[in-house]
């Protein structure tokens, strides 16, 4: 700890020396406007092209930036609503002064992202596929975890706690993510389990959630072997967002009266708030919830609460500091799998009813932002991410981990050409773990990263690559010495002169293995865990080559996005049974494997209030040692997304299809009744809400998740949600 405080003080007094130096140039002014109506945009996002700072506008749509060092400046404006737009500016050492009118757009189609290459720029200046949810989907679905959000995103998969994108996870008992999750970009796995804690979000503050498809660790590091996660925040206005809602909702009776157990209905239900708001030079964010879900399968009821608070302060019109903290804890009952498929909402006989899992989750985290010239901008990050939890099972079976992993990251960008971009940064990350289950550990991650984006006119190249060195050891005695990668990246995106975008990266992605699946030592209903010191790490390279364009028919806007991808995965780690006394887990190096597949997705307004969009994923899972389909991964998914909206009233459809897995774990039949009963998956989604601004910002509505009461299962032993009734209000000031 002493090390640590000793380089963020050396950090903080060279940041000190060059925020001393800065020389302040002119002021920009500008106003922003609505080009239809000339009314002023409140709210609308300022950012400096490549960075992360910026402002927003006031309430009438006028923004200011001062003291800005002499030099060519981008501008990057973006409001809900509003179609994005660039504007460039020349610094000199007078005051400037620009308006901008934005046109209302019918059709996302410009987003703005930072999760790419982290820093700010536009979905067609990036050379990888990336998903946008935004953040309304958890108020319309009723959603109050990350797992539940990301199954309506074409190409990833949710495996219980098992994250998927374009199938680099199967089903691991939720360790060892193969997708980094990040919130505001700080890393958010946990330090024992390496799984993301889908509980420990501020979901009420979601402004969007950014997926990058394919191997992320040349910017990410250790476990973005798979793909990036990264959770947007709002940011704080002058004007005020407030919103609190309450949902309640019921399960309704299985159709199969084995299955049912109980007279009545199950419910689940829930309260929640979001508010953030700019004073001055000082932003607050405030979010917190509570759920209480009786579940759809006997012994299954949750309860959770969640607390994030976030406070910025702009300390100089260049530099800013900002420190968040997040608390979530849950209690459970203590589910694995079913008794058997005739009983499939009851858990095995010998189950101990009065058990139960308790998890905490905590974050704090700082960040401090600094711009130092026209073409410089450093960002300096640090937080620490604890885990707790524990069963009440007494004996053999009782399982406690505590961990913490600590995080410093110190990233530079600067313009070293007009040819040539750089983002450079260092990273430290420490694990340490006090557990029953995999006794004492640590884990140390240290990383050097650079990046350079070269600007051709319509063309944009991308390369760079960053080194991790890993150790892992018990408090005792180091395993053996470090173990360095390289994960290189090349990209290119290419604007042609019919608007479309033409996109081709490669790059390679690693992922060490988590502590739990090093040193996983426990027994449990049946199942023995055995540890393995030896794992290597896992490695990927992804290929892809993709296509965006917007187009417009009859007056009617389309934008169409294909991909094809190809990824190669080396020293896959899965659960294995081994020869033991009892059913025996291990995980082992086991799996040399190809993914190759394809996206294709398809939005349109047909008209101003009606709107579809269509995406399919299909891809081809093979383990190349034994010349089969890697279990658990659907090779065909497709998600179909409809809205209409007359007057107050909006109506909104999902459908979503997997289709069934060819291959699962077999040995698993020695422990778990009918472990193979899998079928493809068909989940309707529907629901209609209503709002009237000019009555009250209330906002009313009914939705039903799994409409037809489906049965199905995501793995095996595990009943997948029967249908559910929401009944929800929510009060939304924005």
């Amino acid at each position: 700890m002493k090390k640590i405080l000793a380089i963020a003080t050396i950090i903080f007094l060279t940041l000190a020396c060059l925020d001393a130096t800065a020389k302040p140039n002119g002021n920009l002014t500008g106003k922003i406007t609505d080009k239809e109506t000339g009314e002023p945009i409140i709210g609308a996002t300022i950012r400096l092209q490549g960075t992360s700072i910026g402002q927003f506008t006031n309430r009438e749509g006028i923004f200011s930036l001062k003291s800005i060092p002499s030099g060519k400046y981008t501008l990057i404006i973006s409001s809900v609503g509003y179609e994005s737009q660039k504007v460039d500016v020349y610094m000199l050492s007078e005051d400037i002064t620009i308006e901008v009118e934005m046109r209302p757009k019918t059709l996302i189609s410009s987003e703005i992202v930072v999760t790419a290459n982290k820093k700010v720029q536009t979905v067609q200046e990036v050379p990888i596929s990336l998903s946008i949810v935004k953040g309304n989907i958890f108020r319309e679905k009723s959603i109050s975890k990350l797992d539940n959000a990301l199954k309506y995103v074409p190409g990833v998969e949710v495996n219980n706690d098992n994250v998927s994108i374009r199938g680099s996870s199967g089903f691991a008992f939720g360790l060892g993510s193969r997708a980094i999750m990040l919130l505001d970009g700080f890393p958010m796995l946990s330090g024992d389990n390496g799984d993301i804690k889908s509980d420990a979000i501020p979901f009420p503050l979601i402004d969007q959630i950014e997926i990058i498809k394919g191997a992320g660790s040349a910017l990410y590091g250790a476990s973005a072997l798979g793909g990036v996660i990264n959770l947007i925040t709002k940011e704080p206005t002058e004007k005020a967002y407030f919103t609190a809602s309450s949902q309640f909702g019921l399960y309704t009776q299985p159709k199969y009266k084995s299955w049912q157990f109980s007279d009545g209905l199950q419910a689940t239900r829930g309260a929640n708030f979001g508010y953030s708001q700019r004073f001055a030079k000082v932003g607050i964010s405030l979010a917190g919830s509570y759920i209480s879900d009786d579940g759809y399968r006997f012994y299954n009821e949750e309860n959770r609460f969640m607390l994030y608070g976030k406070s910025s302060i702009a300390i100089t019109e260049l530099s800013s500091l900002s420190l968040s903290g997040l608390a979530a804890v849950s209690n459970r009952d203590d589910w694995v799998y079913w008794n058997s498929l005739d009983s499939a909402t009851r858990p095995p006989t010998n189950t101990d009813l009065d058990n139960k899992i308790t998890a905490s989750k905590y974050s704090i985290n700082a960040e401090y932002k600094q711009i130092i010239s026209a073409n410089d901008f450093m960002i300096i990050k640090t937080n620490l991410f604890a885990t707790q939890f524990e069963n009440k099972l007494k004996g053999d079976e009782y399982r406690q981990s505590d961990a913490k992993t600590y995080n410093t990251e110190v990233q530079y960008n600067t313009k070293l050409h007009q040819y040539f971009n750089l983002t450079a940064g260092a990273n430290y990350a420490y694990n340490q773990v006090e557990a029953r289950t995999y006794g004492k550990r640590e884990q140390n991650t240290l990383s050097l990263y650079s990046q350079i984006e070269s600007p051709l006119g319509d063309l944009i190249f991308t390369y760079g690559g960053r080194f991790d060195l890993e150790q892992t050891k018990s408090i005792q005695k180091s395993l053996a010495g470090g173990r360095l990668e390289f994960s290189p990246k090349l990209g290119m995106a290419y604007r042609t002169k019919f608007n479309s975008t033409i996109r081709t990266s490669i790059g390679k992605g690693f992922r060490p293995a988590s502590i739990a699946e090093r040193f996983a030592s426990l027994a449990f209903q049946g199942f023995e865990v055995v540890p393995n010191i030896k794992l290597k790490h896992e490695r990927s390279v992804s290929f892809e080559v993709g296509w965006n364009q917007p187009v417009k028919i009859d007056d009617v806007p389309l934008i169409i996005d294909a991909s094809i991808y190809n990824n190669e995965l080396f020293n896959m780690i899965e659960p294995k049974f081994v020869q033991g006394t009892k059913p025996s887990i291990q995980f082992l190096n086991t799996t040399r494997a190809r993914i190759t597949g394809m996206e294709f997705n398809i939005k349109t307004m047909i008209s101003s209030g009606f709107g579809m969009e269509y995406g399919i994923s299909a891809m081809l899972p093979k383990d190349l040692d034994s010349n089969t389909t890697l279990k658990y991964r659907s090779a065909i998914s497709l998600l179909a997304r409809y809205f209409y909206k007359i007057g107050d009233f909006e109506i909104y459809s999902d459908y979503r299809f997997k289709s069934k897995p060819e291959k699962v774990d077999d040995e698993l039949k020695l422990q778990i009744k009918n472990h193979d009963a899998r079928v493809a998956v068909h989940l309707l989604d529907a629901g209609i809400k209503y709002k009237n601004k000019s009555f009250a910002p209330i906002e009313l509505s009914i939705y039903a998740s799994n409409l037809l009461d489906y049965y199905y299962t995501e793995v095996p032993g595990n009943l997948g949600r029967t249908r559910t009734i929401f009944f929800s209000v929510s009060y939304l000031l924005d």
